[in-house]
């Protein structure tokens, strides 16, 4: 596993200062050749060459075991602030049947206890992508140079620039052995449409229909994505929502449903790791980048984790939510 960087490179800092534009993107950009296809890291790209012509995933998103920065991407992580006096904190431990039968109805279950102060960093489940920039053929060897990128653009006038800068370091050291950094053509407006949630809502139709509604924005997903899309679908559908969502743009990878006004379920596709339901202020939340997203208070949401028997959680809280 590689090392780290504890704090910013010297050779990135250079090149920082020396930078025109605001805003920047850590990526790298290489010269490959066939022999390089299984190589680290560009093997998650899953290469192939048919008929002369280069297919390719165009992203993926980093295994947890990759290392510290690739797990804290998809699960996120917590700070424990054991230097200061315990607290008491409320947890949301699910919902209960009344008297023991869910015939009767249901309830929510809170548990209140002290307990050292604590920030949660929600996942960014940010995903790693390529764009293909030449294609050459060099003494009968063809030759690709491709740039490898995080998918986040950083603003230098952001106030947490230098914490996501070293996340996003982190995070293509640990799965390409190599960082840079470059500028971005975007300018200030076009950067903050980058970090805008935009869904596709629309009525429920035929499960054919809806899944490849949904595809239609993943042009090159592979069949494990299909068939998982295909099983979530079946899952939040058994429930009779109102509308299915979609994500569009950079929230491609998410998709979800709409229960009712303030009752929302949505997960990362691409991932899997766990599905969310948001409780409240949809409408403002659905304004929030992906990143923005999840750093709500945790009484707006509700996280389940894809684990055994994570459907009967999911139908329980969703049902006594409803009743609510």
């Amino acid at each position: 596993m590689p090392n780290n960087y504890r704090r910013i490179p010297h050779f990135i800092q250079a090149k920082l200062n020396n930078f025109q534009q605001e805003n920047v993107q850590v990526s790298i950009v290489k010269r490959i050749s066939e022999r390089d296809f299984d190589s680290q890291g560009f093997r998650n790209f899953n290469f192939r060459i048919e008929n002369n012509n280069l297919n390719y995933l165009d992203n993926f998103i980093p295994e947890a075991t990759n290392g510290t920065y690739s797990k804290r991407n998809i699960n996120g992580f917590k700070i424990t602030h054991r230097d200061q006096e315990k607290i008491y904190k409320t947890w949301y431990a699910g919902e209960r049947p009344i008297y023991g039968d869910w015939t009767k109805g249901s309830f929510s279950l809170y548990i209140r206890k002290l307990a050292y102060p604590s920030t949660t960093i929600p996942p960014k489940e940010l995903s790693i992508n390529l764009e293909i920039l030449n294609d050459e053929l060099l003494n009968n060897e063809r030759y690709f140079t491709v740039r490898v990128y995080v998918d986040e653009c950083l603003n230098r006038n952001d106030e947490n620039f230098l914490i996501d800068l070293l996340c996003n370091i982190n995070l293509l050291q640990e799965n390409f052995r190599e960082v840079d950094v470059h500028e971005t053509n975007l300018t200030r407006e076009e950067y903050l449409r980058t970090l805008v949630v935009d869904w596709d809502f629309f009525p429920p139709g035929t499960r054919e229909g809806d899944i490849q509604r949904i595809l239609n924005r993943r042009p090159n997903a592979n069949r494990n994505y299909i068939n998982t899309l295909g099983d979530r679908y079946d899952v939040m559908m058994s429930l009779n929502p109102q509308n299915i969502i979609s994500g569009k743009s950079g929230m491609r990878n998410y998709f979800g449903v709409q229960y009712a006004e303030n009752l929302v379920a949505f997960e990362n596709l691409q991932y899997g790791n766990a599905i969310y339901i948001l409780f409240e202020n949809w409408r403002e939340l659905s304004t929030l980048s992906r990143t923005e997203l999840l750093k709500r208070p945790e009484d707006q949401f509700f996280r389940i984790e894809h684990k055994f028997g994570w459907q009967t959680l999911f139908a329980r809280t969703i049902r006594g939510k409803r009743t609510n």
